[in-house]
């Protein structure tokens, strides 16, 4: 998925207003910055429990790619794009709940 560039342009320039004006940003931008923020910390959470527990690498690949996209290029994968999708995000978020039970004992009945 690659956004159209000088749309988003405007559109960020129009964003940071708001912002600067302490009003909240459109909807689809507030998504946005909560789905990377969940994806990097699935990520980051993924990687430390396939160290400790196991297996080594317990996430499918897109949504490390996406953060480490983020992370280290240097327009955030912005131009080529990403494979990620809502369904891997959430995929690799099932994935990880009984390894992070295993990991802390009680947790499942605890959330439950």
């Amino acid at each position: 998925m690659v956004p159209e560039m000088q749309p988003l342009a405007t559109e960020l320039v129009d964003v940071l207003s708001q912002i600067e004006q302490s009003k909240e940003p459109p909807r689809p931008w507030l998504s946005g910055y909560f789905i990377d923020s969940a994806m990097m910390r699935i990520a980051a959470l993924g990687e430390r429990l396939g160290k400790q527990i196991g297996p080594a690498k317990p996430l499918g690949p897109e949504v490390p790619n996406a953060v480490n996209s983020m992370k280290h290029a240097v327009d955030a994968g912005i131009t080529e794009g990403w494979e990620v999708r809502f369904a891997h995000v959430l995929r690799d978020a099932e994935v990880l709940w009984p390894i992070l039970a295993k990991a802390v004992p009680g947790s499942s009945e605890a959330a439950v």
